[in-house]
């Protein structure tokens, strides 16, 4: 059995390795930069999904039957039971 010592080196070596692997395989993605009517009509598409998606209350709707193109009742509480 290896020593104490030769053991964490491994270890290291290991994690070093899988590091520098990553780190040579996935690259960051490039965007350019957007235009302010490309941000204004983002903004637009976001104001109206939430109009379409949030209740007067302002509770958010989960469940859509997607068939009868109609909300269906009930609500998750556990979602914003900070859990």
């Amino acid at each position: 059995m290896p020593s104490l010592g030769r053991r964490i080196a491994i270890g290291v070596a290991g994690w070093l390795a899988t590091i520098g692997g990553v780190a040579l395989a996935v690259h960051p993605e490039r965007c350019g930069s957007p235009r302010g009517a490309e941000m204004r009509a983002s903004a637009e598409l976001a104001v109206e999904w939430f109009a379409a998606n949030l209740d007067p209350d302002g509770r958010f709707v989960y469940r859509w039957d997607r068939e009868r193109a109609m909300r269906e009742p009930g609500y998750n509480d556990v979602r914003h039971a900070g859990v």
